[in-house]
């Protein structure tokens, strides 16, 4: 009769908690994209995990709103005739014009368990942004060859607000100062101006390479290259010598371009080019004649060039031009021909994780050493105790090494590694590689439990009197 009692005080016990105990919880699984865009389509993962199992759950109805009308559900109610350990359901989230901050989806449920029916809510959060929209306009005025132009450059925000706006610019035929810019936040709109100077040697027009970098709020980098043109023009007449701006591979055979302009008002006749030649550069002409050459007229000479295997670097190569006008009057003077012997250095990177430690190497593949090598690391799943690191040089076909120190690991983890670089000649790249560092053995998840305070209170009182009634029992037992 005594263990009778036992077991059905044992048997109560299991059906309180059966139906007293947290039955549910949510993890978010996932949301594509991480952090979405107003007016832009999402998608969610939800998991519910029953926390009873191997006891059933029957009948699950969900039912989901949104906390704000600017985003629609493609389904808002959700059946499951059963649920053992889990299950899981994607919902499509259509954002509208919805403004930067924190929403969430509430998530209204009801089920049986042991037969009784059962009901909660939950609630999971994300967050919304707008990503920037830039435009970049300009203006040139006082382009006059061998005069300093101004270049007024038009930024334009139409997004969001972005952060740690750099200008950058690459090499051109004409001189642009400042080379690098750093500008900081931009809301709205701003103005910044330049100063280029225009060689003698130019013709025809500037091609200036601009390039902007900035981040947004969620700190997700922006790179937006443009090509800035412009004409330049003549104060005096005579002949002018031009170039397209040119950049040989060691080793490699190059045609050029010259133009030969008359920007006066007389004709030239008997126009003789000489090339000089230095070591290692190897020209398949080393002089040109032309004849004549009307006013306004322009003539465009094709030169071919080989560049030694071993040089890089810039270099200067004096065209010496001799002519006459129609009256006999003899003419001489000496332009440049400027050519850089580079290529971008073939930069590559890979990361990998023993134990604590992240590891993360940068390889140059190329010919051409990499100058200023930095690199900057954005781990999703993986919190480390810094974010950048600066490298240095790296020579060709070579390689360096940096280690960080991995403080928390969750998931799958996956790291963006941006490394900033630049060629012999100063001119800055920027490439970015995204590794997947695997599954951690310690896995985090996201996650909101239900409790019912009265359902406690009562599960105590209960273990408390059943605790009671076994002492007595064994006292007189005893006894």
């Amino acid at each position: 009769m005594n263990k009778k009692v036992l077991l059905f005080l044992f048997a109560l016990l299991i059906q309180f908690k059966s139906i007293f105990a947290l039955t549910l919880n949510y993890n978010l699984s996932s949301i594509t994209p991480n952090f979405p865009e107003s007016n832009s389509n999402s998608t969610v993962l939800l998991c519910l995990n029953n926390e009873l199992y191997p006891i059933k759950l029957y009948s699950v109805y969900l039912t989901l709103n949104t906390s704000d009308s600017c985003i629609k559900l493609d389904k808002n109610e959700f059946y499951f005739d059963s649920i053992d350990k889990s299950a899981c359901f994607l919902v499509n989230l259509n954002i509208e014009n919805c403004s930067v901050g924190r929403y969430w989806i509430s998530i209204d449920e009801r089920y049986f368990v042991n037969g009784s029916i059962q009901s909660g809510s939950d609630y999971f959060l994300f967050s919304v942004y707008k990503a920037p929209s830039v435009v970049l306009n300009y203006n040139v005025s006082d382009n006059y060859i061998g005069k300093d132009a101004k270049l007024d450059i038009y930024i334009n925000n139409f997004g969001s607000k972005i952060k740690d706006l750099t200008i950058y610019t690459n090499y051109s035929s004409c001189d642009i100062s400042p080379k690098e810019l750093y500008v900081g936040d931009l809301d709205r709109d701003i103005k910044i101006s330049f100063v280029v100077k225009i060689p003698t040697y130019v013709l025809g027009s500037c091609s200036i390479p601009i390039i902007l970098s900035y981040k947004d709020s969620m700190g997700n980098l922006y790179t937006l290259p443009k090509l800035i043109s412009f004409p330049v023009y003549s104060l005096t007449g005579g002949l002018t010598l031009g170039f397209d701006d040119t950049t040989i591979k060691p080793g490699e055979y190059r045609n050029i371009s010259i133009y030969l302009s008359n920007e006066g008002s007389l004709a030239f006749y008997n126009v003789l080019i000489k090339i000089n030649s230095i070591q290692g550069l190897i020209f398949n002409k080393q002089k040109i004649y032309i004849d004549k050459i009307l006013p306004k007229e322009t003539k465009k000479l094709i030169l071919q060039v080989y560049s030694d295997i071993n040089l890089a670097g810039s270099y200067s190569i004096p065209l010496n031009i001799s002519y006459t006008d129609e009256y006999g009057n003899r003419y001489t003077d000496t332009f440049f021909l400027n050519l850089r012997i580079n290529e971008e250095p073939n930069i590559s990177a890979s990361a990998w994780i023993s134990g604590s430690t992240l590891y993360v190497s940068v390889y140059n593949f190329g010919n051409i050493d990499a100058g200023g090598v930095y690199i900057k690391l954005n781990c999703e799943g993986c919190i480390l105790d810094r974010e950048d690191s600066f490298l240095g040089d790296i020579e060709a076909n070579n390689y360096l090494t940096d280690s960080f120190k991995i403080l928390a690991r969750y998931n799958n983890s996956l790291v963006r590694i941006e490394i900033f670089y630049k060629d012999i000649l100063g001119n800055f790249y920027m490439k970015s590689f995204i590794k997947n560092l695997g599954f951690s053995e310690i896995n985090t998840q996201q996650s909101v439990y239900k409790s019912n305070s009265r359902m406690n209170i009562l599960y105590i009182a209960l273990l408390a009197i059943i605790l009671v009634i076994m002492v007595v029992y064994y006292k007189r037992r005893k006894g």
